[in-house]
């Protein structure tokens, strides 16, 4: 274990900052049970110090797609290229609504290629209908070392009750 962060109040963010080191190639990150305060995304960036990158000299460099199954109304897919962050998962409903939990792998972020991430996870809304998602990462810059990152939400903020744990995965 590496760091933790308890979420008991609203913030906007939730930033690891310089917890990517030499000593560790890859990482999980746990993502418990966190309440939002919005119908919107959970979204990652890559961090170096306390700035988090949306783009570098080339431009917007998150690549994803998702995959997600709903209980109650179907498929939920999607995909960028080109754009500031990856999107963990879907929209899904405010306070009235349950948490998310998700892991996630970070594979070898400190070398100078592109970046690769995957994540898992579910959420379900007031009415217990469950979701499930999948979502995969490409970072395309190879100019930059990573040192951290960062959760943010497209509307609103996370709140309450929950945890988000990363671990450095030994070899």
């Amino acid at each position: 274990k590496i760091s933790s962060q308890d979420i008991s109040s609203s913030v906007s963010t939730i930033d690891f900052t310089s917890v990517f080191s030499a000593t560790y190639k890859n990482y999980m990150v746990v993502f418990s049970q966190i309440q939002v305060a919005s119908t919107a995304e959970t979204q990652f960036q890559f961090k170096v110090g306390s700035t988090a990158q949306t783009s570098d000299s080339s431009g917007n460099d998150y690549n994803w797609v998702s995959q997600g199954r709903h209980i109650n109304n179907g498929d939920s897919n999607g995909q960028q290229a080109g754009t500031t962050s990856f999107r963990i998962h879907g929209g899904f409903n405010s306070k009235s609504d349950n948490d998310v939990s998700f892991t996630m792998m970070i594979f070898n972020p400190l070398i100078a290629r592109k970046k690769r991430v995957i994540a898992h996870g579910n959420y379900s809304n007031a009415s217990e209908y469950l979701s499930t998602f999948t979502m995969s990462g490409l970072h395309s810059s190879t100019a930059t070392n990573f040192d951290g990152f960062r959760f943010l939400r497209s509307a609103g903020d996370f709140y309450g009750n929950g945890t988000v744990t990363l671990y450095g995965l030994v070899s």
